[in-house]
């Protein structure tokens, strides 16, 4: 999923797997400006930046200490205010399905809202005729499988995964025999299923403040901070969205660079 990123940053410093707390340095001008960045858990020193941008809406969670709430409340507060909704998603490697696509939006399905044939980005080609595909639920869906999930005491990680591949691989392998090109295709044989949960996977709003950029990205010079995403308009949770925002915000600190 990070790859496209991961290309991006070719040449670029960059390190992943890793929570890091944005700490000020001081409250004066000139270098009491910038930004000291510390390890989550172990407290240790990331370095120290001239300037901050947050790209994860989550880092203004209540319980988060990510980032100074105090001096940064105009963006804290209303970040922190939109709400999100919860994805599930199913991972399978299939018999081959002669689906003459690689992705799908499905718009109204009352089980998925997004097919992909994983095996067809580069690099990712299974051998044997074996496909791997990945199903995201519906949000209609997947609210009811994480309450039944709840109500059957199976609401931790393991139960809802565990409840993803039970309760959704049978009408994910009618959709893909449904869709094949083959008339009257069986449903394929699934060899390996598995699920995931993601807790706050898509903003349901738009961020909304003062100095948001016309909505697309928030902007606190005076602080040094700056924050993008896909919580941002003109299309919240999604990744056109995302890359819209963050190249906007881009080429606003580009021009104040070049001032």
């Amino acid at each position: 999923m990070n790859a496209i990123c991961r290309g991006l940053l070719d040449g670029v410093e960059a390190r992943y797997e890793t929570r890091a707390v944005a700490m000020r340095r001081g409250g004066g001008g000139g270098a009491d400006r910038g930004w000291v960045l510390e390890h989550a858990k172990s407290g240790s020193a990331l370095g120290e930046y001239d300037f901050l941008i947050c790209t994860d809406k989550t880092a203004a969670a209540q319980h988060r200490k990510d980032l100074d709430r105090e001096l940064l409340d105009d963006f804290v507060q209303p970040a922190s205010a939109v709400p999100s909704v919860p994805s599930l998603a199913l991972m399978v490697a299939v018999e081959q399905t002669r689906c003459g696509f690689d992705s799908l939006l499905l718009e109204g399905h009352p089980t998925f809202s997004w097919l992909a044939r994983d095996s067809s980005k580069p690099g990712r080609r299974q051998g044997g005729g074996m496909e791997c595909w990945v199903a995201h639920a519906s949000p209609d869906c997947a609210k009811r499988l994480l309450k039944s999930s709840r109500r059957r005491g199976g609401g931790g990680p393991r139960g809802v995964r565990e409840a993803v591949v039970r309760e959704l691989v049978p009408p994910l392998q009618r959709l893909l025999s449904e869709l094949s090109d083959a008339v009257g295709a069986a449903p394929p044989e699934v060899l390996v299923a598995e699920g995931h949960r993601w807790g706050a996977a898509f903003p349901a709003s738009s961020f909304a403040a003062a100095g948001s950029g016309e909505g697309r990205f928030y902007l606190d010079e005076r602080n040094a901070f700056a924050a993008c995403g896909d919580y941002f308009s003109p299309f919240p949770g999604r990744v056109e969205g995302a890359w819209i925002s963050g190249t906007l915000l881009a080429d606003a600190l580009l021009a104040r660079q070049a001032t």
